[in-house]
């Protein structure tokens, strides 16, 4: 039985008598796996012949977990050290989860409460302060997050705008004055292109050039991908490529919705390299299972991306998401922001 925790934002999975049915642990820490890190716990801990009771105390620099009154995990570090495989990462990476490897159990009783010794003591309300730009609206809550439409404008960029507006939605902009004044200008202040590049030449997705071996070794196929997320599993990418040992090259042009500063986050197995403007921003190549995050200044704009990536045994998947820093949770970065140029066929 496996089951998935939050720890300070981060999600990871408790493993309960897995392998072979007499390993336990959290899986991933340090992008190890339950049955060979500092957690792993050997010897059965389930009963097969009745109920058990499992209590999973988590908190900001621990994970603590008993089975049936016996210790079994006793975990305490940085959040940061915590991942997940590939194969449970789930839509959302705030939520609790459950996950079965084809052994059916019934839960009977499941209860969530909040330690005493974790329970924040009232702290004074802080003055309200004006955003004064797009960074300050962590400080601003509010209800409803929609930006009005600028009216009496052009129509090809009210439509733009609206089709921002609509993909932040929900995702952290506060309706308040200041910060519709500023996201308007940031919009209707635009320049029409990007240098280099004919906005009207792009096309949606990406180039997606597929290789047999780890390196980008030997070309095999080509084809147009809609997005950064795939759970390949065992299969090939394509029928002309490997279901082990191969790699993927995805070239073209990132376009979010509004300027600011993103956090990137990167979950592979097993390597990546991404590189947004020429500048190479993760490099986790030939390491394994794992997650990257970095922070990255991005305009509204075409710019030029590469993403590669590379499996090396086993099951393969890659997945990119991002957040507007400190103003939305991470999201899988929509097919939508990514293009290519058709009349350029990138090296093989």
């Amino acid at each position: 039985m496996n089951f998935g925790v939050v720890v300070e934002g981060r999600q990871v999975e408790v493993v309960l008598d897995g392998g072979n049915g007499d390993l336990s642990g959290l899986q991933l820490v340090n992008g190890q796996s339950f049955d060979r890190n500092s957690t792993t716990h050997h010897g059965q801990v389930l009963r097969d012949d009745g109920p058990n009771t499992i209590v999973s105390t988590v908190r900001r620099d621990g994970v603590e977990v008993t089975c049936n009154g016996q210790p079994v995990i006793d975990w305490k570090g940085e959040s940061r050290s915590l991942s997940l495989p590939h194969d449970c990462i789930v839509p959302d990476d705030r939520r609790l989860f459950l996950v079965c490897w084809g052994t059916p159990y019934r839960i009977t009783r499941l209860e969530l409460s909040s330690p005493v010794a974790e329970i924040p003591t009232q702290q004074p309300a802080m003055p309200a302060k004006t955003p004064r730009s797009l960074a300050d609206l962590a400080d601003q809550p509010s209800a409803d997050k929609r930006l009005p439409v600028p009216a009496g404008k052009d129509l090809a960029m009210r439509a733009e705008y609206e089709l921002q507006a609509k993909y932040w939605l929900d995702r952290g902009l506060p309706d308040d004055a200041p910060t519709a004044d500023a996201a308007r200008k940031r919009v209707l202040d635009k320049p029409a292109a990007t240098p280099g590049i004919s906005l009207a030449r792009i096309r949606p997705g990406l180039d997606m050039a597929m290789f047999d071996g780890a390196d980008l070794q030997q070309f095999r196929a080509r084809g147009i991908s809609e997005g950064l997320c795939h759970n390949f599993g065992f299969r090939s990418p394509h029928p002309a490529v490997s279901g082990d040992n191969f790699s993927i090259r995805w070239t073209g042009w990132l376009k979010p919705p509004l300027p600011g500063k993103y956090v990137i986050k990167t979950s592979s197995d097993d390597g990546i390299r991404v590189r947004i403007n020429g500048n190479l921003v993760i490099d986790h190549w030939h390491r394994g299972a794992g997650d990257e995050l970095v922070e990255v200044e991005l305009t509204d704009q075409p710019q030029p991306l590469t993403v590669e990536f590379n499996d090396t045994g086993a099951t393969a998947a890659v997945c990119v998401s991002w957040a507007l820093k400190n103003l939305s949770d991470f999201q899988v970065v929509p097919a939508e922001v990514f293009f290519h140029d058709p009349a350029v066929v990138p090296a093989k």
